[in-house]
């Protein structure tokens, strides 16, 4: 059974004036061709940046590093991910609720496994990491505009080039220290000199050549509050002897932990971790106490055991004992993540790898023994989702898939940001690609779906008048069969219009028959068995002002040939159909989202299809009903995804849900409309 496929539903509240969308300053924008509405107004900008409400940061990521600003302000920078050594860098100003990108592409090299910190004044620092073509690197860049713009301080620092270094900050005379990492392709090219900055990175001096704890990389560092610097475990150099002849070399996860009392020149042993890690995160809290999280075992040793561990640990004597905070934290056991403590104490972890990268983020507000995801929607991850805007503005989210059927229903009053749940299991049977929409008395309506509990295609039809906490049959079995991916939209007068979809009636049959409800959905009549587009599923439809219906795009099977790129146009309530275009500027498509804003401008956003059936993040708007496209935004902030489901808000924004692209998702973006907008954004690139 197949859970790529899409549904969407759009509900189209009509609002006086369209406001247009002002890019942010200093934010990626993307071209926007020349176009106008049908008053001959400016069309709105589309181009973007999108918001991240409630999700990961855009990338899957690890070995990038993070950084919190004097002012909060968490920065995450660089890494690997899919597409290879990143440099894009992404901010929170809410402790890691919501992110924002930066820069897509900052002035140094993508790279992993580099090192920043943050000076005093708020300057960043960053230094080395390993680059495409496996290249490591040692140079020293710095940004005194969070991290906005940077400039080379040095090419070539004193210290050979390397990968999976730590570096701190010392506190009393702000001082840099590099120690370790790994320097090249061998064994002993596990590092275990020590180097210090008193320039902000530009000069280095060596404190030592050779430190008394064993080369390393993947360790983890800290300085305390008296600039005495804690060093923990990290892969170091190991081999079997046989009969005291050294026979081969591996590279193992140590325990080890040492303290420096002299800027890192001589080094003390200290007790070691419960158990050998390397990759993991640190952090040293207000009152000195360290916090060790995570991190990656590996012994060739013991059948070549590799875990990832989800561990927590503290200790509160720089390093004399350690105490177990947890073990079951939530999020998945993992290396080359990070964690910064906040200045209350709030420690963040983001990103990393298990044999996947990683991006989600975790916080703790009680320092490390409970987390809470904080950086994806309440709701579970999911495709196949129906979301409509009530009259208040308010977003309900219902039903989808992980595999299994959800019956859920989710609120949101903040625009997405966060989500209440209404009631955990409705009336109606767990379903996904089913449709919903809000009458004008601000009834919701919710129309079939297919059930992973014997795969079954539903008719039923449900109403709740009290935003979705309580819900009433209006019909189990209505006059039209039982589909999914069909959609659905309410016209000014409350009847309800539903449109083709996938079906089964002895064989799989994807229709085009359009059917109407003017009381509720509780009965329906047929206003063509057998409308002018051809037979679909994954389609998306939207109602403008005067009622006229648009239908755009979707599948009459699973191949690239089998989408549609055609829109169509019905102003008698789908009783007849003219076709705008069989090409539109967009590729052939199904699973994409589509909403209308007040001023009647349609707007698609991503979907499967193309030749080669990619997931698509790009964004086109039309302003004449469908007839001609724009492409506002060819490669948008959130992934590309079908099955997703997306609203326009009262205010003209838009909000992006879900989606599933091989995995499912439960993020969630916004592109903000109008002037106000921008000061969401204005007081963090001013910084």
């Amino acid at each position: 059974m197949r859970f790529s496929k899409g549904l969407m539903k759009y509900v189209v509240i009509p609002i006086a004036g369209c406001l247009a969308i002002i890019a942010c300053m200093a934010m990626p924008v993307h071209a926007l061709p020349e176009a106008e509405n049908q008053q001959g107004e400016a069309a709105p900008d589309l181009s973007g940046p999108w918001e991240l409400q409630a999700g990961s940061v855009l990338v899957e990521r690890s070995g990038h590093t993070s950084v919190v600003l004097p002012d909060g302000t968490i920065l995450i920078m660089g890494g690997y991910g899919e597409d290879g050594y990143l440099n894009d860098i992404w901010r929170s100003v809410d402790g890691g609720d919501t992110w924002f990108l930066v820069t897509e592409q900052a002035e140094w090299p993508g790279r992993s496994g580099h090192t920043s910190v943050v000076l005093a004044d708020g300057e960043i620092v960053l230094m080395g990491g390993i680059t495409e073509g496996g290249i490591r690197k040692n140079d020293v860049w710095h940004s005194t505009d969070a991290g906005v713009s940077w400039s080379l301080l040095t090419s070539a620092a004193s210290w050979s080039p390397r990968y999976a270094h730590t570096s701190v900050v010392l506190p009393e005379d702000g001082s840099i220290v590099l120690m370790g990492g790994n320097i090249g392709v061998y064994l002993e090219d596990h590092a275990n000199d020590v180097w210090r900055s008193d320039d902000g990175g530009e000069t280095w001096q060596e404190q030592t050549h050779l430190a008394e704890w064993r080369g390393r990389y993947d360790h983890a560092s800290v300085a305390l509050s008296d600039d005495s610097i804690l060093v923990i475990a990290g892969k170091i150099k190991g081999y079997v002897k046989i009969n005291g002849v050294k026979q081969s070399e591996y590279t193992l996860t140590d325990n080890s932990v040492y303290i420096s009392t002299d800027q890192g020149q001589t080094w003390e042993a200290r007790t070691g971790l419960p158990r050998s890690v390397g990759g993991h995160s640190s952090v040293v809290l207000s009152d000195d106490g360290v916090v060790v999280m995570g991190g990656h075992y590996y012994s060739p040793f013991d059948g070549g055991q590799s875990i990832y561990r989800d561990n927590v640990w503290r200790s509160d004597d720089a390093g004399l004992t350690w105490n177990e905070l947890t073990n079951d934290p939530g999020w998945l056991g993992r290396n080359n993540h990070t964690g910064v403590a906040l200045a209350d104490d709030t420690i963040v972890l983001m990103g990393g790898y298990n044999g996947n990268n990683w991006n989600d983020v975790w916080r703790s507000s009680d320092q490390g023994p409970s987390w809470e995801n904080i950086a994806c929607a309440e709701w579970s991850q999911r495709s196949g989702s129906s979301s409509v805007v009530l009259l208040d503005g308010s977003i309900l989210l219902m039903g989808g898939t992980d595999g299994s059927t959800w019956n859920d229903v989710w609120r949101s009053t903040n625009k997405g940001k966060t989500w209440q749940l209404m009631v955990e299991e409705a009336e109606w049977m767990g379903r996904y690609g089913h449709t919903s929409v809000v009458l004008p008395d601000g009834s919701i309506i919710l129309m079939g779906g297919l059930t992973t509990d014997g795969y079954i295609r539903l008719n039923d039809v449900w109403r709740s008048e009290d935003k979705g906490e309580s819900w009433t049959q209006m019909t189990g079995s209505a006059e039209w069969t039982g589909r999914n991916f069909h959609t659905s939209v309410a016209l000014s007068d409350g009847s309800i219009v539903l449109m083709g979809g996938y079906t089964y009636d002895g064989g799989f049959t994807r229709i085009n028959d359009v059917w109407r409800s003017i009381d509720k959905g509780a009965t329906w009549t047929q206003m063509t068995a057998n409308a002018e587009w051809l037979g679909r599923e994954d389609h998306t439809s939207v109602a403008l002002a005067d009622d006229t219906i648009v239908l755009m795009g979707g599948a009459d099977g699973y191949e690239s040939e089998d989408r549609f790129n055609d829109v169509w146009m019905s102003t008698d309530k789908g009783k007849t159909w003219t076709e705008l275009t069989s090409d539109a500027d967009w590729v052939t498509r199904g699973g994409h989202s589509s909403v209308v804003l007040s001023d009647d401008t349609i707007v698609l956003m991503g979907g499967i299809g193309g030749l080669d059936n990619d997931r698509l993040n790009d964004v086109w708007f039309s302003t004449d009903q469908g007839i001609t496209w724009n492409l506002a935004n060819i490669n948008a902030e959130w992934s590309g995804r079908n099955s997703h489901t997306s609203v326009a808000l009262p205010d003209d924004s838009i909000l992006l849900m879900g989606g599933y692209d091989g995995s499912r998702f439960n993020d969630v973006w916004r592109l903000p409309t109008g002037p106000d907008e921008t000061f969401i954004f204005l007081p963090m690139l001013l910084r």
